[in-house]
C-alpha cells in the first residue's frame, strides 16, 4: 500500500512538474525581461516594435538560468513527458526571441540529445529525434534566413531574393504555429524590428504586381 501511495505520489509531482515546465515556456520570455525593457522581449507588430529580446542574452541571467534548468530537467532521467514539455519549452521562447537567444537554444538542445545515450531512460533515442530534430530544422533554417537579411538590409541583392525571403518569412511562421502561438501572428516579425521595411517591400513586389 505504501508502494501505491508512492508511486501516485510521483505521478503527481511529475504532473506538476509538467505544468510548471509548460508555464515556463509559454511566459518565459516576460517572466525573464528587466521591468524597463519588458516589452522588448514580446512579439514584434506594428504596434510593438523592438527587438523580440534583449540586446544580448548573456546580458541577462535570468534568462540564461531559465534555460539552463530547462535543459538539466530534460535530461537527468529523460522521463517521456516531462522531457517532451521542457524541449516544447525551449523551442517556444527560442521561436519568440532574437537570433541570439535562438543560438543558445540549438545548443542546448543538441546537448540534450547528445547526453541521452548516457542516461537511463523512458524516452527512447527514436522518440527523442522526432522531437528534437524538427526543431533544430527550423532554427537552423532561421539562422540562414537571418543572414540573408544582412544583405537585403545592404541592398546588395535583387527582387529575386526580396521575394524569396518573404516567401521564407511566412512559411516558417507556418511551420512555428505548430508548436507555439505567435502573437498577432500576421503581424508577428521573425526577426524584429530591422526586418520591418524588407517585408513591407517585398510584400508589395509581390501584391503590386500585374
Amino acid at each position: 500500500q505504501s508502494g501505491g501511495a508512492e508511486g501516485l505520489q510521483r505521478k503527481q509531482w511529475g504532473t506538476v512538474m509538467t505544468c510548471a515546465v509548460r508555464f515556463l515556456g509559454e511566459y518565459g520570455n516576460v517572466m525573464v525581461a528587466d521591468p524597463s525593457q519588458r516589452s522588448r522581449l514580446l512579439p514584434a507588430t506594428e504596434e510593438e516594435e523592438e527587438a523580440l529580446a534583449v540586446p544580448s542574452i548573456h546580458a541577462n541571467p535570468r534568462l540564461m538560468r531559465l534555460l539552463s534548468t530547462l535543459q538539466a530537467l530534460a535530461m537527468p532521467r529523460l522521463q517521456q513527458e516531462l522531457t517532451r514539455e521542457c524541449v516544447l519549452a525551449l523551442a517556444t521562447i527560442a521561436f519568440r526571441s532574437n537570433q541570439e537567444v535562438r543560438l543558445v537554444v540549438k545548443d542546448t538542445l543538441q546537448a540534450i540529445l547528445a547526453g541521452a545515450p548516457h542516461c537511463p531512460s523512458s524516452t527512447s533515442r527514436r522518440d527523442l529525434d522526432a522531437l528534437i530534430l524538427p526543431i533544430l530544422a527550423i532554427l537552423q533554417h532561421l539562422q540562414g534566413v537571418s543572414q540573408s537579411l544582412q544583405g537585403l538590409l545592404s541592398g546588395a541583392t535583387g527582387d529575386h531574393a526580396l521575394l524569396s525571403f518573404l516567401d521564407h518569412h511566412e512559411g516558417l511562421k507556418a511551420l512555428i504555429s505548430l508548436y507555439c502561438q505567435l502573437q498577432e501572428e500576421q503581424k508577428f516579425k521573425l526577426f524584429g524590428k530591422a526586418s520591418r521595411p524588407v517585408l513591407e517591400r517585398a510584400f508589395k513586389q509581390k501584391y503590386s504586381r500585374p
